[in-house]
């Protein structure tokens, strides 16, 4: 049984490389394929690659965890999906639009190009960065646990953890953002088909397939966990709405995300985008509730964020279980991997290729090994600083949160931007975040990334208006910097 279920995880992580290799083959060897597949990405590839990006094992996993843990205050998530369909729709539009016209490959492009300030590139790609690492340090790590419940041991956390860490390396290095696309597809089916599974199987184990057993149950053993804004562990109101407001926003501005925006073939898909995942969170929030919820009255773990391995591998058969958890392993990379492939992406277009000239090819090269680099810093912060998902990816919006408004000016052709209002607002958003996150924290009960934008908008628009606009063509971009 451990064997059978030590050979799933090894054939489901085959299946990545052989994605890899096949994308590498079809590549071109220039820095726009590599960074962003072409911009050829079609409606159905579209759809996973944004998705199953956004909806990482902090989902998979924090999902039911945040449920088990605080009950109904769970019930943010439907909102900041309204939030963030509506924000791709308007904004990941705009970003696809522009970054066709002028050829943009990163965020860095789009605020300098609008500002005329390698000064604010240099500033939104170390904000971008501050944004991303940490986040990468929950994922691998939870790969790595995942692999390890679902073998009962036989494949370590640390084990798990690093064959996670080759096979991503691997399939970017290969492929690049078409390797992370096309993985995305197959990641995205293995979660949300697996989610749906998992919440069936156990609700007809225990339950006899019977929601209204379930919540009956739960009106008498956790009647907190039924109400807003959640159980005995609840959170207050104002950081509730917090969570809507940076998970829905901060998201759109994620750089993995804007760069996938930039992939996309046709802005035609951002027009049904919010139909489609929609439909998606019908499903899979449902499960989530029946996994959070159900586990919370069957079982006690050490770690919320384990509910469902522990719960999966105490109900079914381990080789079956192992099959189901692959979907987890898949949020992991699914999210991880657009990450690292950004975070090598930016360093290498945004810094390395504004300092020196170099051929398609090195560039490429650089930017593969920065992936190995970035990679193997994520592997490392995830063993020796290992923290709550859900509070990672909190932290990891608020701080996209500061890149937002000097991106939504360039978005919105706003004439009075200046180069100075740009640099200005990341640098006190930045500084806000912090302050708010780690000495001051959440003042009035309000989440550290609401407080970043709230100040760098304001940074931004107050300092614009008293300092000298750029000369600009129509379309935006900066003719003679300030």
């Amino acid at each position: 049984m451990v064997a059978l279920s030590v050979a799933i995880i090894l054939g489901f992580l085959l299946i990545y490389i052989l994605i890899g290799i096949y994308s590498g083959r079809v590549s071109k060897a220039t820095m726009e394929d590599y960074i962003l597949a072409g911009r050829g990405f079609g409606n159905f590839v579209a759809f996973f690659a944004v998705s199953a990006t956004w909806i990482s094992v902090v989902f998979y996993l924090g999902g039911p965890g945040w449920f088990y843990q605080h009950g109904y205050g769970f019930a943010f998530v439907p909102a900041y999906c309204f939030i963030f369909a509506m924000g791709w729709l308007i904004f990941g539009k705009r970003m696809c639009e522009m970054a066709h016209d002028k050829g943009y490959l990163t965020q860095g492009d789009l605020v300098e190009d609008y500002h005329g300030s390698r000064a604010a590139r240099y500033s939104v790609l170390i904000v971008g960065l501050i944004c991303l690492i940490p986040y990468i340090q929950t994922q691998f790590l939870s790969l790595g646990y995942i692999a390890s419940a679902a073998t009962l041991g036989a494949l370590s956390q640390e084990m798990g953890a690093f064959l996670g860490f080759v096979v991503v390396v691997f399939y970017i290095w290969m492929g690049g953002m078409r390797a992370t696309a096309w993985t995305n597809v197959l990641q995205g089916i293995l979660m949300f088909i697996g989610l749906a599974i998992i919440a069936g199987l156990w609700l007809g184990y225990y339950y006899e397939g019977s929601v209204a057993a379930m919540f009956e149950q739960a009106a008498t053993d956790y009647p907190a966990h039924l109400t807003l804004p959640g159980g005995a562990d609840a959170i207050s109101a104002s950081m509730w709405s917090s969570y809507i407001f940076v998970f829905g926003l901060g998201a759109v501005f994620w750089p993995h995300l804007v760069m996938r925006s930039f992939a996309v073939k046709s802005p035609r898909f951002f027009n049904k985008y919010p139909l489609w995942i929609f439909g998606l969170y019908i499903i899979i929030v449902p499960a989530i509730i029946i996994i959070g919820l159900g586990g919370r009255m069957v079982m006690e773990v050490e770690a919320v964020d384990r509910i469902l391995p522990e719960l999966l591998v105490a109900t079914i058969p381990l080789p079956l279980a192992a099959l189901l958890l692959c979907g987890a392993v898949a949020g992991s990379m699914s999210t991880v991997d657009g990450q690292n492939h950004a975070i090598a992406s930016m360093l290498t277009h945004d810094f390395i290729r504004k300092t020196r000239v170099l051929t398609e090819e090195r560039s490429i090269l650089i930017t593969r090994i920065l992936v190995v680099v970035v990679a193997g810093i994520g592997l490392l912060m995830g063993f020796f600083f290992p923290a709550a998902l859900y509070d990672l990816a909190a932290l990891s919006s608020g701080l996209a949160l500061v890149i937002a408004p000097s991106v939504m000016g360039a978005l919105v052709l706003w004439k009075r931007a200046t180069a100075v209002g740009a640099i200005a607002s990341l640098w006190v958003g930045l500084l806000v975040v912090v302050i708010t996150e780690w000495i001051w924290v959440y003042p009035l009960a309000v989440h550290s990334g609401v407080w970043g934008f709230v100040f760098t908008g304001l940074t931004y628009i107050i300092i614009s208006l008293v300092t000298t606009p750029p000369e600009r063509e129509p379309g935006g971009s900066v003719i003679k910097s300030q």
